[in-house]
């Protein structure tokens, strides 16, 4: 963990600039999302994340399935209707669904990414919901103390969510695991600010399973955000921890092996 963290303060700053590149469309910064309720950016936030879960695709598809979408028109009319709500907002949607599967329609690009279809409609259904949901979720945490992934990810249901009256479908089949990238991303952007950053800090580690498998040569079991950032912690401190703001970014870069091996993971932990 020492070492991660040694790398991370000589190559984080261009091996961040490298994953954003990676990540995001050229017409889109997660920044934005702080200053306005921008639709299409959220939608495109929140559709990132529920794609984390395909499996182990590259940030690189996803990408291109965004542009794609961005390019023929049709991922802005998504994000910008209110479905089920009348004069048209569903129309969209069944235009795509006709087009994808009409006899014509040889086309087979991305289908793992079309097959989320359903989770996506949900996150545009409640879209609103899910915005204010993110937005004041570290006033949440502040008042009622430490929430569980879970809660996040089903606000209706949780008590402390109920003062934000929120009616929106439960998260967990859309976000999964993404959600603590989401929650990272949203963090390391400045979309919260630096005293919000603080109490997001254990939220930020996604418990993919390279990681919980690297963590397990360590000695522990680590199988959610808050564990695995709770276990940083003991490593290296809770100042290291934080990895100038990119939280589990190195973490995530390494265990996927775009650099050094097993034993240089382990070596100075």
């Amino acid at each position: 963990m020492l070492n991660i963290h040694a790398w991370w303060t000589r190559e984080g700053s261009s091996e961040r600039e490298e994953y954003d590149r990676r990540v995001y469309p050229p017409w889109f910064r997660p920044a934005q999302l702080g200053q306005e309720d921008d639709r299409v950016g959220w939608f495109t936030m929140l559709a990132l994340a529920c794609f984390r879960s395909l499996g182990r695709f590259q940030d690189g598809q996803s990408l291109g399935f965004v542009n794609r979408g961005w390019n023929e028109g049709w991922w802005r009319e998504l994000a910008e209707s209110k479905p089920p709500e009348p004069s048209g907002q569903v129309q969209p949607w069944i235009d795509l669904l006709e087009r994808w599967s009409g006899s014509k329609g040889v086309d087979q690009d991305f289908l793992p990414w079309r097959r989320t279809f359903g989770e996506l409609y949900t996150i545009v259904r409640w879209l609103d919901d899910y915005i204010l949901l993110f937005r004041k979720l570290p006033s949440v945490i502040r008042d009622d103390g430490q929430v569980s992934v879970n809660d996040i990810l089903r606000p209706a249901y949780c008590p402390a969510f109920r003062p934000l009256g929120l009616e929106a479908a439960p998260l967990g089949s859309s976000l999964r695991i993404g959600v603590s990238w989401l929650l990272r991303e949203l963090t390391r952007h400045g979309v919260y600010s630096a005293d919000d950053a603080e109490l997001m800090a254990p939220y930020c580690w996604a418990p993919t399973q390279r990681v919980r498998e690297f963590i397990q040569r360590l000695g522990a079991d680590c199988r959610d955000s808050l564990s695995i950032h709770d276990f940083v912690k003991t490593r290296i401190g809770e100042e290291r921890a934080r990895f100038a703001g990119d939280f589990d970014l190195p973490l995530q870069l390494r265990t996927a092996g775009r650099e050094g091996s097993p034993s240089w993971l382990l070596s100075n932990v």
